[in-house]
Parts: C-alpha cells; structure tokens; sequence
C-alpha cells in the first residue's frame, strides 16, 4: 500500500521507540528549540544497533503478511 506505515519501519517502530527515549528524559526547564533538537537527535542516535537492526529485521515477516493480506492492513506486532 502506498505511503502505508506497515511498510516503513521508521513509522511504525522507530518513531516510537524515540518517542519512549524522550519521554522518559527530564528537559530543561527552559529549553530551547535547537536544544530540543540537539537532544532528539542525541537520543535518536543513541538507540542502540542491535534494536534498530531488530526493527529492519521484522520488515520480511511484515512484508510477507502484507503480501498474504493483498495489500491491506496488518495487525499491529
């Protein structure tokens, strides 16, 4: 499916998983918006490999649901 977050593992898992990084981080009282940034980019980088390779690695078991499903939408892992 076009533009279809089962297909982009940045979508359905990364994000997330930067989501929960940061929220679990304590910002500054008064951040700012390039010192937000610096800090996304800081916890985005800091995921470790293995879990970024973990979330590439499920796209063939997603690829092939999508196949089986005809181009329709997959249950959520």
């Amino acid at each position: 499916p076009t533009y279809s977050p089962d297909m982009n593992a940045c979508d359905y898992a990364l994000w997330d998983e930067v989501e929960r990084r940061m929220s679990e981080q304590v910002a500054p009282k008064h951040e700012t918006r390039e010192q937000f940034k610096a800090r996304l980019r800081r916890t985005a980088f800091g995921i470790p490999k293995d879990v970024v390779l973990n979330m590439l690695g499920s796209m063939v078991g997603r690829t092939q649901c999508i196949y089986e499903e005809n181009g329709g939408h997959i249950p959520r892992d």
